[in-house]
């Protein structure tokens, strides 16, 4: 009976951060009922842990074999844990990403040569889209991933879930940025 209750109380937090979050979800492209979050595990920052979504994300990342994703945002460490992960790690990885965000990493020192590197591993894809991305996704491996932004577009928070509607819908938005999106090759990076 403790078990039931716990799960419970689980799903009541759920729905509840899940209400918190719905001005912010695009609710309306949604082709499910989001009751279907009722497993959802939803990571927020709040004080003093202000980047705990972020270290779930990493902690997603760094056990999946296979990694997709899409994002408007770009993080200083992203390359080198990237390089980590498809060179010395042996996982896959594509990525989707805004063209402000794919300009500001390849112009950091060094970004194109490892770029280079993940590209020419055969292990790794990269997308540039021209467009916004209103909202971030990832899959790593059987696990979807919902990355709200604020009107900042800063993540407010991790959304995760093996709910197979859920990550087939996940998986389709992906699919349809990258159906917009330029494939970067090697010798489209700067030298």
């Amino acid at each position: 009976m403790a078990d039931e209750f716990g799960v419970l109380l689980d799903t009541v937090e759920t729905i509840q951060m899940l209400a918190e979050l719905e001005t912010i979800l695009p609710l309306d492209e949604m082709d499910f009922d989001v009751r279907m979050f009722g497993d959802a595990r939803i990571t927020a920052p709040q004080p003093p842990d202000i980047f705990a979504h972020a270290r779930r994300a990493e902690t997603l990342a760094m056990e999946a074999s296979h990694a997709r994703s899409l994002t408007a945002n770009f993080y200083p460490d992203l390359l080198p844990k990237t390089h980590e992960l498809v060179i010395e790690g042996g996982q896959t990885q594509e990525a989707i990403v805004s063209a402000a965000a794919f300009d500001a990493i390849i112009s950091q020192p060094g970004a194109a040569e490892i770029a280079r590197e993940l590209l020419e591993s055969g292990k790794m894809t990269i997308y540039r889209y021209d467009g916004e991305v209103p909202i971030g996704f990832a899959l790593f491996d059987e696990i979807a991933v919902i990355f709200p932004y604020d009107e900042q577009m800063r993540e407010y928070a991790l959304i995760e879930t093996e709910n197979e509607t859920i990550r087939s819908w996940v998986e389709a938005q992906m699919d349809g940025y990258q159906e917009q999106a330029t494939l970067i090759t090697p010798a489209a990076l700067p030298e």
